[in-house]
């Protein structure tokens, strides 16, 4: 009977260890991609990360990103920057098309502090076996 419950308590303990989307793998892979974001920008601040994300996640949080942005424009300066929105299109296009599978999509942001100070950033990255492959700043104060 103890032969059968510590192998039970056994394979408890050991299923899920290789587990890549359990929660602690997953935290543990944003808190990599913040220090590839800090070091890509050699920046004092920590970043927080979101994600991993899909591309239908992406295309939709632009989207509503954008879409806000553009009726700002209309309301403010009563006409729309069609060019503004297009680039944003084509940075969508552009890491659609790097992707590949296996591939991670994460949203960063600098912390708090740093947009107090003028120094916040924002956007996408797209990574790959731990290495940036493109990124999408969204804003930059």
């Amino acid at each position: 009977m103890k032969a059968a419950v510590l192998c039970g308590i056994v394979i408890l303990m050991c299923y899920g260890c290789g587990d890549s989307d359990s929660p602690r793998a997953v935290q543990k892979k944003r808190a990599e991609v913040g220090r590839m974001m800090k070091a890509h920008y050699h920046s004092k601040y920590e970043f927080e990360v979101r994600g991993p994300l899909t591309l239908v996640e992406f295309q939709e949080e632009l989207r509503e990103s954008y879409e806000e942005a553009f009726e700002l424009r209309e309301n403010v300066y009563g006409q729309t920057d069609k060019s503004a929105d297009s680039a944003v299109g084509r940075k969508y296009a552009r890491i659609k098309g790097l992707s590949r599978e296996g591939d991670e999509l994460y949203f960063f942001t600098s912390e708090l502090q740093s947009w107090a100070e003028l120094a916040g950033i924002d956007g996408y990255v797209l990574v790959r076996k731990n290495e940036i492959v493109d990124m999408m700043v969204r804003r930059i104060n």
